[in-house]
């Protein structure tokens, strides 16, 4: 994936900006190829690996980490009797779960989900001959156990970039008379209130005002995790708020349609939602998973330790764009993407600049020095940017900064009552 990447790159600087407009489908597209690389099966007897995960096979999560895991195995030789997957795992079932894998023989254990980190932990301590990796986890340094990781994968530089496109897609809708600076509004819906979609959040922002600064961002936690229903709500609450471009870090593929149905150009997450949003979808932030799942299964079949905690972003391929929707692009779109694409993998973005954003109004230089809430993030700021995932795979970032404004219940249109005693919102009149 690696390889195939690096050459598309190549071939992608090679030819101008405009032939690079055509062919952006191919440049972003994060699907696997054919190798041409002749790989060795390893043998059943040599490793056996479980993966768990918390959604179901239709979740677009799960698919985008199913599809990293078939890449992993076409990249070290695994067959697919070495592969076991369950999905639909609910937080009281994990250890269950865990200790159903290792009795069919699992070498190694992976889990999706944060809430598995103290079930995974136990197993650890109870079978030191399993290595266990948790995504999103916080806690195996502390754990003092040799066998138990974290990872993680720098998403706010996808949504950094997906923002700057979203951006164009603003000034175009701008230069075009379709919204002015006042209703300049972007929409995020978010599953849940926390650091990953925090981080998320805000890089979005900065990418949008990056291009376009008169744009504001409005926030709405579903505040449930999966919820097709929920999350279609969530995306209609924010449409009637105000917002005529959308992102999102939900699983499931309900705000792309909400979009679709009301002509919202929308940045998805995990999967490309061009299929479900043909005229609305611009991209998708998506995390390349097999970078890790390939990195820590080699380490244990070479016999080297896998890292406590793990993280990587578009430097190593681990956080890509999926295919633009050529058909649908702004002018300059990918002008502007490929240019800040090639600052996050040289490592001269600072997608956290903190001359570019202010937290209430302060800047994070002054908040770590003078607020209890912030001091603890001040070993994280540093040369003018706040280092996100610098010293822990896991995000921190648990503040909004100014420019973005949650539309909760308050902030959400009135509903009034027509002459026929019908109740309508606002946005509908």
């Amino acid at each position: 994936m690696k390889r195939y990447i690096s050459l598309i790159l190549a071939a992608f600087m090679a030819v101008s900006l405009t032939a690079c407009q055509t062919a952006s489908g191919l440049f972003h597209n994060n699907l696997s190829p054919e190798s041409s690389t002749q790989v060795s099966e390893v043998g059943e007897d040599d490793v056996r690996v479980g993966f768990i995960f918390p959604y179901g096979s239709d979740s677009p999560d799960t698919i985008s980490h199913v599809a990293a895991i078939r890449r992993m195995q076409q990249a070290v030789g695994l067959s697919d009797s070495q592969i076991d997957i369950v999905r639909n795992v609910s937080s009281k079932d994990y250890a269950d779960q865990i200790e159903k894998l290792i009795s069919q023989g699992c070498d190694l254990i992976f889990a999706k989900k944060s809430d598995a980190e103290n079930a995974m932990i136990e197993a650890a301590k109870n079978h030191p001959e399993v290595e266990f990796c948790q995504e999103d986890g916080r806690k195996a340094e502390d754990s003092g156990l040799s066998n138990m990781h974290n990872f993680y994968v720098r998403l706010y530089q996808g949504y950094y970039a997906a923002g700057v496109a979203a951006g164009v897609k603003l000034n175009s809708m701008l230069n075009e008379g379709k919204i002015y600076s006042e209703t300049c509004v972007a929409g995020f819906a978010a599953a849940s209130e926390n650091p990953e979609n925090i981080s998320s959040i805000n890089a979005f922002t900065l990418g949008v005002r990056r291009v376009c600064y008169q744009a504001r961002v409005l926030v709405r936690y579903v505040g449930k995790v999966g919820d097709y229903d929920a999350d279609g709500e969530c995306a209609r609450q924010l449409i009637a708020a105000g917002a005529h471009l959308m992102c999102q870090r939900v699983f499931t593929n309900a705000v792309a349609v909400v979009c679709a149905e009301n002509d919202i150009p929308v940045v998805g997450n995990e999967t490309n939602i061009i299929d479900v949003a043909p005229s609305e979808a611009i991209t998708s932030v998506t995390a390349d998973w097999s970078v890790y799942y390939e990195y820590a299964v080699s380490c244990l079949l070479n016999g080297k330790e896998i890292d406590t905690d793990w993280c990587a972003g578009y430097k190593e391929n681990a956080v890509v764009l999926s295919q633009f929707n050529d058909a649908h692009l702004a002018e300059g779109t990918i002008e502007k993407v490929v240019e800040v694409e090639q600052e996050l993998r040289s490592g001269r973005a600072k997608v956290y600049d903190t001359t570019t954003f202010t937290v209430n109004g302060e800047t994070l230089e002054n908040l770590v020095k003078s607020d209890s809430a912030f001091k603890k993030f001040k070993k994280l700021v540093a040369n003018g940017e706040f280092k996100e995932s610098r010293n822990s795979s896991a995000p921190k970032m648990n503040f909004l900064i100014d420019g973005v404004q949650l539309a909760d219940e308050n902030y959400l249109p009135e509903e009034e009552t027509t002459e026929e005693g019908e109740e309508t919102s606002q946005a509908e009149q």
